[in-house]
């Protein structure tokens, strides 16, 4: 018998710390022959340690060991321990055990989360948060088997034959990052530039601790981003990298649309987008750190307002209503405006019909927008080549291939809304009533650092203060004459030429004429 209670001891005094961190404690009053210390290192600053009696250690008639026995008011054990006729609590595993078999030395994943759900508030001896003074903690017990519960994760500790106890911390605190991709290059970063309509990759970086528990991701998006069932289904989780190895949805994660998003455990929370819950089964059973990598998308929408961050905004609970840091990404969406002008004036210019479109693969791709003038699509213009769109008449435009056209106003001005940091044509469709057409598309290119909220502008664009980035296009009056290297000049130079040969031949026969 004194030797299974030794065995107990041994794999209380063993078992995986899962997230420990505490400072100077007072527990009850004790006899003196029943008080213990319990000293845990390695801890972190900050953390919350809450300690539950599981089991009275209860002294031997000869004094030489002790008995574990339910607490009062308990009539059984939890799942992995075993009560006998005598009361006393023995770990199920190491019961009569064959003569060379190995005792367990280490409870399991499942042992920790059956004490967990067996001891309730009235088993509760006390709670304190460590202050980071010296990285460790000592605090009083009575003898028994204690359950300690932390941020970090779950504890069990014993104070039995050896009246004072140490424990290592070996549970870290996690931590998290988030990125999302800038199309233009690929990169992953802390913010991107997008056109309304387009999809937006992100991810976010989760470093679990081995042996953690209750890891939760909690993620929140603003208005400006969609987050569907379809993006739902397509999230995934990696690891080691965003191209890692996918772990198992339903085996080691779950992920479900909804749930109340808090930054910390006093916050009342809000609704939040999608939540990723790990299963203790899987960070529990880690005997080493792993970084993961939650990848998902959502879709630009309509409700992305030009130069406002649209926010991706994420937080992990873990362990007893522990939360690290949030943290967040920027989504940017822009708009270029027209402005219509008398050539060599400032004079505005009004009644100017303009398409705009960006090339994807040698095809004019015409934007569609809604009645914000917010880009809601894009059409192609697959049966023309780029540069013979701008010989078609607006009906081309606003009927065979159903882009939008806009008309300048008295201002002379028309704006396009949505738009990526990206290259674009603002192609004249139409001239006001006496203005020639322009022959050629206007390009406007807005280019934008992803690392800062600063633009970078090609010389021909100016920046409005509302992220709207400006392209003058002036227009001139009086008949198109072909220029120098036209057709038109060209058959005037060889008529003129023939007239003055046929008139210097013309005066060669006369002269030998009149000279007969």
């Amino acid at each position: 018998m004194k030797g299974i209670k030794k065995l107990l001891t041994g794999i209380l005094a063993a078992t995986m710390i899962m997230g420990m961190s505490i400072t100077a404690y007072a527990g009850e009053s004790q006899p003196a022959q029943q008080q213990g210390h319990l000293t845990i290192t390695e801890t972190n600053k900050g953390q919350e340690y809450k300690v539950y009696k599981v089991f009275d250690a209860v002294a031997t008639p000869d004094g030489t060991g002790f008995n574990y026995k339910l607490v009062a008011g308990k009539t059984e054990a939890p799942a992995g321990f075993t009560v006998d006729a005598a009361g006393n609590v023995f770990y199920t595993a190491n019961m009569n055990l064959e003569e060379g078999a190995t005792a367990v030395t280490e409870l399991t994943a499942d042992d920790i989360a059956a004490i967990k759900a067996y001891v309730t508030e009235d088993d509760f001896v006390g709670s304190i948060t460590e202050d980071g003074n010296d990285g460790k903690v000592d605090f009083a017990l009575g003898y028994g088997y204690y359950y300690i519960e932390t941020t970090t994760g779950v504890a069990v500790s014993i104070n039995t034959n050896e009246p004072n106890a140490v424990i290592v911390d070996k549970n870290d605190v996690p931590t998290i990052e988030k990125t999302v991709q800038e199309d233009s290059n690929s990169n992953y970063q802390k913010q991107n530039d997008a056109e309304i309509g387009q999809k937006v990759y992100f991810a976010t970086e989760v470093n679990v601790k081995k042996g953690g528990l209750g890891y939760v991701l909690h993620d929140k998006m603003s208005n400006g981003l969609t987050f569907d069932e379809n993006d739902l289904a397509n999230l995934a989780v990696h690891v080691g990298s965003i191209d890692g190895t996918a772990l198992g949805k339903g085996t080691a994660y779950t992920a479900e649309a909804g749930g109340t998003y808090k930054k910390n455990s006093a916050d009342a929370g809000t609704d939040g987008t999608f939540t990723v819950t790990f299963k203790d089964e899987y960070t529990g059973a880690l005997t080493e750190d792993v970084t993961l990598y939650v990848t998902y998308t959502a879709t630009l929408n309509s409700n992305a307002q030009v130069k406002v961050k649209e926010l991706n905004d994420t937080v992990l609970k873990y362990g007893n209503d522990g939360y690290t840091d949030e943290k967040e990404t920027w989504t940017f969406t822009w708009g270029l405006k027209i402005n219509k002008v008398i050539k060599g004036t400032e004079t505005p210019l009004a009644g100017a019909k303009f398409a705009l479109y960006k090339v994807v693969g040698g095809v004019a791709q015409f934007a569609v927008l809604d009645a914000d003038n917010k880009v809601s699509g894009w059409v192609p213009a697959t049966d023309k080549a780029v540069a013979d769109l701008v010989k078609e008449e607006e009906s081309y435009f606003t009927n065979t291939i159903k882009a939008t056209v806009l008309t300048t106003g008295t201002d002379g001005a028309l704006n396009f809304y949505g738009l990526d940091a990206d290259t674009y044509y603002a192609l004249e469709v139409a001239a006001p009533a006496g203005y020639n057409k322009l022959p050629a598309a206007e390009m406007a290119e807005i280019t934008s650092d992803s690392r800062t909220t600063g633009l970078t502008l090609t010389s021909e664009l100016s920046a409005g203060s509302d992220g709207v980035f400006i392209k003058t296009v002036e227009n001139g009056t009086g008949a198109l004459l072909p220029s120098t290297g036209g057709i038109g000049t060209t058959i005037f130079y060889i008529v003129g030429g023939l007239l003055i040969i046929a008139g210097v031949a013309y005066f060669i026969v006369r002269r030998k004429a009149n000279a007969q």
